[in-house]
């Protein structure tokens, strides 16, 4: 079964295709994507104040699945950020210096979630671990909905971060062959609304009939915009094979 080449995706792969826009480096990169200043008593890295020559730059480990999920962006931007001499990102220093397509709101929120499981190697200077100030550039990739968003219910702000589908558990759908096309709303917390489920095309009556429980049985992260969830109706196509 395939959902428009989404649903074969598990959430670690869907968290991992917006992490590596954030954080790989392209083939024969000889600098990180990303500024290292030492750290100033005020917590504050200041352009200039850089690490002494010979010093070792901090290099990220890995980043565990976020806490709460982490939808296709559309937009990037700059933001800094304090990585401690335990390798640790402080996200109470976390600060969006600039933005492009995503609202300064939009991107830390997404920055947030994205960075609060990463874990560094410390950067080092005369081979002792130190803190640093990370100026740092994010660029998510939008990754592959399968679907658009309608429209946006409740606020009359523009979706940022638009809903990305992380698992549908009706197991019948297995067992079906053909299309679905559908239309309804997804909530704050990332699940369809049972009421106002439409049916815009089927290829088969098996598949109508349980578009119903297939749409309900489906759980995506939720829609954002200016960083907070909101509700969106969106259409959407299955394809099964």
């Amino acid at each position: 079964m395939e959902l428009e080449a989404t649903l074969v995706q598990s959430r670690s792969s869907m968290f991992s295709l917006a992490l590596l826009a954030l954080l790989a480096l392209p083939a024969g990169a000889q600098t990180p994507p990303y500024a290292v200043y030492r750290d100033t008593a005020s917590g504050a890295g200041a352009a200039g104040d850089s690490l002494d020559e010979g010093s070792e730059l901090p290099v990220m480990r890995n980043c565990g699945k976020p806490s709460e999920p982490v939808g296709p962006i559309l937009g990037d931007g700059w933001v800094t950020y304090k990585v401690t001499s335990g390798g640790r990102v402080d996200l109470g220093t976390l600060q969006v210096t600039e933005t492009n397509g995503i609202s300064h709101a939009g991107l830390h929120s997404a920055a947030r979630r994205l960075l609060a499981n990463c874990r560094y190697r410390p950067a080092r200077q005369a081979g002792k671990a130190v803190p640093v100030t990370v100026s740092h550039h994010i660029a998510f990739s939008t990754g592959h909905f399968g679907g658009s968003v309608q429209e946006v219910l409740g606020t009359a702000g523009s979706v940022e971060e638009i809903p990305s589908i992380r698992r549908c558990t009706d197991l019948r759908a297995r067992r079906f062959k053909g299309s679905l096309s559908l239309s309804f709303v997804i909530g704050l917390d990332g699940k369809v609304e049972p009421d106002g489920i439409e049916v815009a095309a089927a290829s088969n009556t098996t598949l109508r009939r349980a578009a119903h429980s297939i749409a309900v049985s489906c759980r995506y992260t939720p829609a954002r915009s200016l960083g907070e969830p909101v509700r969106v109706r969106v259409h959407q196509r299955f394809n099964f094979r």
